[in-house]
Formats: C-alpha cells, structure tokens, sequence
C-alpha cells in the first residue's frame, strides 16, 4: 500500500495511478482526489511515504533533465473555436479582448464567465469581473508556479490551499476574496468540461 499527506485532507492511500496522474483516497473523509505527478509533490501539495518516496524522487529527477517547454501541455492542436462553442454555445472571446491570444485555457474561461452572465466592463466601460478574475488566476499562477493547463489538473487541491482555513487563505481573500472566488469558478469550469 503506498501512502501520502496532504496538508489539509491529511494521509490517504494511492489507489490508482495513470500516466501523469495519481488517484488519492484519504481516510477523513473517504474522499477520492486526483493529482499530477510529479507537480503535487514538486509544489510540497502532497508528501510520498515509503517506497512512493523513491519514484517521486526518479520523476522530478527526469523532468528537471528535460526542456521547460516539455513539462507544459501543448494547446495549439486544439481546436478551441469548435470545442467552446459547442459546450458553451455561444460567445467566445472577442478579437483584442484582454485575454485573445493568452492562451487557450485562460481564452476559454473567459468565455465561460460570459456565458455564466459576468460582465466584462462597468458602466463607465472599466474592465470588470471577467478581466478581474483572469487577473486574480494570473496571480495565483505566478504564485504557484504553473500553467493554465496544469492548473485544470491541480485546482480542487489550489482551491483548499486559497480557500478558508487553507495555508494561503489570506491571499485568497485578497480583494474582497476575489481570488478563492476566481479559483471557485474555474473549478465550476473545470467540473463543466
């Protein structure tokens, strides 16, 4: 049986593993989170125990010897036009919107805030709440050091670190909480893919 912490669910056991990605079952609460090897553990999200150890240690180890560039998902095959339009059925965003040409994700969130009915300017035309929580992702990505991509994989364990009670909750509540706020809707973005 191979084990881990995690600082909030606390010890669980790894029940499932597939290429990248690690099945956790904690004792709490019986609770089944999925995490990425070896960022979970790169980011001190989560700490291997016994033999786990050892094969955590190997896959930093390879990737450290790798370019950057390979540790990123590649985006730029997809189709993002025909995939967002379908589940979202309408709007993506406009060309010179603050976010075209950032990225794929960070396109598509926006896209699903509008949807969602968030405004992406105030009366007095400023950007708002749209731009406001791309922005607040932004930061939290600079924080944590990773990628739009990396961060769909990662952003129920981001979520309970930047949310109440986790070890950055005071920078979650940065802005009248629009970060755990922006953190909340895109794992609602998430869950909707």
């Amino acid at each position: 049986m191979q084990t881990v912490k995690h600082k909030l669910f606390g010890v669980g056991e790894v029940i499932k593993k597939e290429g990248n990605y690690l099945t956790v079952r904690f004792q709490k609460d019986g609770a089944e989170k999925r995490f990425v090897i070896p960022d979970s553990f790169r980011l001190g999200i989560l700490v291997a125990e016994g033999d786990l150890k050892q094969e955590v240690y190997k896959a930093m180890t390879e990737i450290t010897k790798k370019p950057v560039e390979s540790t990123y998902v590649n985006t730029k095959s997809v189709n993002t036009k025909s995939v967002f339009s379908s589940i979202f059925n309408r709007r993506l965003p406009k060309k010179g919107s603050k976010t075209e040409g950032v990225g794929n994700v960070s396109r598509s969130y926006e896209a699903y805030l509008i949807n969602a009915g968030y405004k992406t300017e105030t009366n007095d035309g400023k950007p708002s709440t749209v731009y406001a929580y791309i922005k607040a992702i932004d930061f939290v990505l600079r924080e944590e050091h990773l990628s739009w991509e990396m961060l769909t994989s990662e952003i129920s364990t981001i979520v309970s670190i930047y949310d109440y009670g986790g070890k950055k909750e005071h920078l979650g509540n940065k802005s009248n909480k629009t970060v755990i706020n922006a953190l909340k809707r895109f794992e609602e973005f998430v869950e909707a893919l």
